[in-house]
């Protein structure tokens, strides 16, 4: 490997070297000062009091780290087992590591790198996506998912609640006469309640959850969580002596009494904020999504989107029946098309056009590693209209003052500034350091499955309920089937995914932990379950799809292997 002027020196030294002989000239060599100590950090911290915000550390004459930035970046990066205080080592490592992240920053303006055209190109996508995210959340977001219900529901995490139940099973396939006779039965038993028997003596003697029945159908603490199951929502919205009428949910009729209500420990409300409102996106996620198809279907016929299906279907002609493409191979694939192809319209709007040309600059800015299937018309077409839909919706944020709003800025300034420190090593410290040929294809071969592969995948079609007795049913009656049939649209529990049939998308053996363990044991079409979930309910589904993971060839990304040697010395 041949080196620049920094010679063998490793890169740490290097910016070290390029902080003292180059932009500063030996005003770094008094890069920083500590403004109190770092035992002093710690009182802080442990006392949680920061009004004053002094700063803990100065670099050069005008970078201060106050000690709110300093807590929450240490907080959000500096992991540490649970219930474990910081050590004033941690807190050293920590502030050094920050030093040194803002001393390359100031050698990147310095050296005029927030002007640099790749800086610049890395930063306005990132910005774009940010701006639609806010976009979303003015538009479909807040308006469905208020502040109220956030607050509403963090309320309810402050408490457990113990009850008792008399369970009347429900077990499928059952017909109407027979769920309006469990029915009955279930309400005889609620006036025995009413006209004062005991509540302990009628679980004994009519529950059918063979468990609790045996101690007075007393089920213990319930925890809250968000839950279709309405025993939960009502079991935390009753008082302590009340007992409900008769409560359907997917294991049959439940009749529940409040025995107890106790304070629950929990994260202050800020930091369970945000963790609250994704939860609730989940939930209400086929409402949402509607919402915002709807807003983008407004948005088309405003703008006039016309389709050039001409131009799309000569297209279409070049990749009839092929396979899946890497990124270089359609890409060169698209800019070997004739001129005439290239300048082709696709589609147009009020404000604008899109060429084949563009479909190429986009593709091979959006996409990498994954596989990308041009093989018909409507699978050009959907790539059209996500393209396209970007540049519209980015206006009408544009148009609402989101490229200007706080969130946007900031996020935009720490991108900017992360690709600076890239190109500062690029251009700046990796200048003149090649790797060979050679060294590139042995780093290959030693890195390849982790760097240059993609993982493997399954995908399944799940069942998740509260009963352990239907859950098993379940899995009994789709045993030799290749799917769970409509069982998922009728039961499952999991938020967002009746209206899917409990068909996941596929994921990786670093996701669904409870689950991937077991489906990549399976083979397709075996059934996997039940297994309990950390929620208390029972997961049966059915691997219905597996993607082995694939290594790309050396030859197809041989630039990129060649920069990751570079980076690695």
């Amino acid at each position: 490997m041949s080196k620049s002027f920094i010679g063998d020196t490793p890169p740490h030294e290097a910016v070290s070297f390029l902080f003292k002989n180059t932009v500063f000239g030996g005003f770094m060599q008094r890069f920083w000062k500590c403004c109190i100590g770092l035992s002093l950090i710690s009182m802080f911290w442990l006392t949680g009091c920061t009004k004053n915000d002094p700063f803990v550390a100065q670099i050069g004459k005008t970078k201060k780290i106050k000690l709110s930035e300093f807590k929450a970046d240490f907080e959000k990066n500096y992991a540490l087992a649970k219930g474990a205080q910081p050590s004033i080592a941690d807190f050293k490592k920590h502030l050094d590591k920050m030093i040194q992240e803002n001393l390359k920053i100031q050698a990147s303006y310095r050296l005029g790198l927030d002007k640099d055209s790749t800086v610049l190109a890395k930063v306005e996508p990132e910005k774009q996506r940010l701006m639609l995210r806010r976009l979303y959340e003015k538009v479909i977001l807040e308006p469905a998912v208020r502040e109220t219900d956030i607050r509403a529901y963090y309320a309810r995490t402050g408490k457990e609640v113990l009850i008792r139940n008399i369970l009347f099973k429900l077990s499928p396939p059952v017909t109407q006469t027979q769920e309006d006779s469990i029915r009955t039965k279930a309400m005889d038993v609620y006036k025995k309640i009413q006209n004062g028997e005991s509540f302990s003596e009628l679980a004994r003697q009519f529950s059918e959850d063979e468990h609790s029945a045996i101690n007075g159908g007393l089920l213990g603490y319930l925890q809250y969580q968000r839950s279709n199951d309405p025993l939960i929502n009502a079991a935390f919205t009753m008082k302590i002596g009340e007992v409900s009428k008769p409560i359907k949910n997917s294991a049959g009729f439940n009749i529940i009494r409040v025995e107890e209500i106790r304070p629950k420990e929990r994260a202050p409300f800020e930091k369970s904020h945000d963790e609250i409102q994704s939860l609730l996106v989940r939930e209400r996620n086929a409402d949402l999504s509607k919402s915002a198809k709807a807003f983008e279907e407004r948005q088309r016929k405003k703008r006039g989107l016309a389709w050039m299906d001409q131009s799309v279907d000569t297209l279409a002609t070049f990749f009839a029946n092929s396979r899946p493409f890497f990124r270089e191979e359609l890409l060169d694939t698209l800019r070997n098309l004739p001129s005439d192809i290239q300048d082709m319209t696709l589609i147009k709007w009020d404000k604008g056009r899109f060429t084949v040309r563009d479909f190429a600059g986009r593709l091979g800015r959006l996409y990498s590693m994954m596989g990308i299937s041009m093989r018909n018309r409507e699978t050009i077409k959907s790539y059209i209209d996500q393209f396209v839909m970007t540049d519209i919706l980015t206006d009408v944020a544009r148009d609402r003052g989101l490229d200007k709003d706080e969130k946007v800025e900031t996020f935009a300034k720490n991108t900017m500034e992360k690709a600076m420190i890239e190109e500062l090593y690029k251009k700046h410290i990796h200048a003149g350091i090649e790797a060979t040929p050679d060294e590139a294809l042995s780093y290959y071969e030693t890195h390849k499955d982790s760097l240059y592969s993609s993982q493997e995948m399954v995908r399944i079609q799940e069942v998740m309920v509260n009963d352990l007795a239907l859950a098993e049913r379940i899995k009994k009656l789709t045993l030799k089937r290749f799917d769970l049939l409509r069982y998922p649209a009728e039961y499952t529990l999991r938020p967002g995914m009746k209206e899917k049939n409990g068909i996941f998308e596929p994921f990786t053996r670093n996701q669904y932990s409870q689950l991937s363990d077991v489906a990549f044991k399976l083979k397709i079409g075996e059934t996997g379950g039940p297994i309990k979930l950390n929620n208390n309910a029972y997961s049966v589904f059915k691997v219905i799809a597996k993607i082995p993971k694939e290594v790309r060839p050396f030859e197809k990304i041989q630039k990129r292997v060649e920069r990751d040697v570079i980076k690695s010395h």
